[in-house]
């Protein structure tokens, strides 16, 4: 019974204490698509400009993400591993960065920490009896994340959806959490219904190896995409940004 297991107030992890548990300089996984912790980065949005330096990656972008403000950039730089038209016009505004890369090569770059990360910020549902909180909808390469991260920080939302398989995590894991009940994040569908591809020229000259990078990152969000897209101009230049399929 998931009311009975959430009634116990020492079962659950204390509310994030942020500046104690965050410094300059971190990387933090966020969960994306449907089981983004919205609520959990509104909180963590109140205190991110005392901390600075932070870098944020993340993948699918639903509606709501307040942290893509432009605004927040000069403290919180995001790292997509995805494009839609919003984070492509970050990238090309210099108020993102952009790591092309297969969605399936993501939980062996956290594992070998060639893409390192601090921390992990999670959506989960209420614990079961046991104990066991499941990620919902959105898995992906969350659990890679967990496994490599320092702090796992998660948002609790009863109406998330358990989901079986390798999709939990056990409550003594999470180092800290916020109770926040909120529907999933959905896709905006366009008024007309019609999905479009907004596909724009590189025009900033780059090098052959920047070309390259910026086709296959095209490539392969034209292969997985839902929503519009948008080539960025110029990839940044990252050690940990490691093109796939080339």
């Amino acid at each position: 019974n998931q009311s009975t297991a959430m009634s116990t107030p020492s079962s659950i992890p204390p509310v994030p204490d942020w500046p104690r548990l965050l410094r300059p300089g971190m990387r933090l996984h966020l969960s994306s698509g449907a089981a983004c912790p919205v609520a959990l980065m509104e909180s963590f949005l109140g205190v991110a400009a005392r901390i600075g330096h932070l870098e944020l990656v993340q993948g699918l972008t639903l509606p709501p993400a307040p942290w893509l403000n432009p605004r927040h950039a000069g403290y919180l730089k995001v790292n997509a591993v995805y494009l839609d038209e919003e984070l492509a016009r970050m990238v090309n505004d210099g108020n993102a960065d952009y790591t092309p890369v297969h969605y399936s090569d993501l939980p062996s770059l956290y594992r070998d920490r060639t893409l390192p990360v601090d921390v992990a910020l999670i959506m989960v549902s209420p614990p079961d009896a046991y104990g066991y909180c499941s990620l919902g909808p959105s898995v992906e390469w969350t659990p890679a994340a967990i496994e490599s991260a320092r702090l796992v920080i998660a948002q609790i939302n009863p109406r998330l959806p358990r989901t079986g398989g390798l999709s939990h995590i056990h409550l003594s894991r999470i180092h800290a959490a916020i109770e926040a009940e909120a529907d999933t994040c959905a896709m905006r569908v366009p008024s007309d219904g019609q999905w479009r591809t907004v596909q724009k020229p590189i025009t900033k000259k780059s090098s052959p190896t920047q070309a390259r990078s910026a086709a296959n990152a095209a490539a392969a969000s034209q292969a997985e995409k839902p929503v519009p897209d948008t080539p960025v101009r110029s990839v940044s230049n990252k050690s940990a940004a490691t093109p796939s399929g080339a």
